[in-house]
């Protein structure tokens, strides 16, 4: 590859994690026009690097590309979000499950327990901050069962949902209970009780889940 060839790649790649995460923070919003344009300024490059993140991006279904349109960020049904949910607590479960079978992977609890911890610091002045942790809590419990496959597909799900499920955490009371159960799922990992956890994370998965897209429902929204 010509040192050409490794600018262009790089600039591709930079433009797609800037993409990206301005997807998943919301930044971003379903529905509106992206300017490659703008985005390329963003960044201090061309159009063509931007343009073809872009392109990556309609591949993972994060927008879509009409000629007619221009780019916008695909929304997510309640339907969508609700399979996509289901799909992650499997993954979730069946992680915790290994857990027991063979002891959670090296440093997955801590990861757990300090995500916990700026959960609880983060609940009452900062969503997005604690959706940040949310997701590292969640990162780490998949990591827990030491399936690389796992882990893999659970965060591909997981980031599929997050812009939508910041959004949908706006439309309900503070997620105490939710930050409560997690701090107990990463205690009961710690301790050994395997079964419990499960038991603990599988009630709390399908109450907020059910919370989450009640309130969406509830502000007569169908998708986000």
């Amino acid at each position: 590859m010509t040192a050409s060839q490794e600018t262009a790649a790089s600039a591709v790649e930079r433009a797609y994690r800037a993409l990206k995460a301005q997807i998943l923070s919301n930044e971003l919003q379903a529905g509106r026009p992206i300017s490659d344009q703008k985005i390329g300024e963003q960044l201090g490059m061309s159009r063509t690097p931007v343009r073809e993140a872009l392109q990556l991006l309609q591949y993972e279904g994060y927008v879509v590309i009409s000629p007619r349109r221009g780019v916008h960020v695909v929304p997510i049904g309640l339907d969508e979000m609700t399979r996509t949910y289901e799909m992650i607590t499997a993954l979730e479960l069946y992680s915790l499950r290994l857990c027991g079978l063979r002891g959670p992977a090296g440093g997955a609890v801590e990861a757990m327990q300090a995500a916990c911890a700026r959960m609880a610091e983060t609940l009452e002045t900062d969503l997005n901050a604690w959706s940040s942790a949310d997701l590292d809590f969640h990162r780490a419990l998949l990591r827990a069962g030491g399936n690389e496959l796992i882990l893999n597909q659970g965060m591909h799900h997981w980031e599929r949902v997050s812009r939508a499920h910041r959004v949908a955490m706006r439309l309900r009371a503070a997620p105490v209970l939710s930050t409560e159960a997690h701090a107990d799922v990463a205690r009961l990992v710690a301790s050994g009780e395997t079964e419990e956890a499960v038991r603990r994370h599988c009630s709390q998965r399908e109450r907020s889940g059910k919370e989450l897209t009640e309130a969406v429902a509830a502000v007569g929204l169908t998708e986000l």
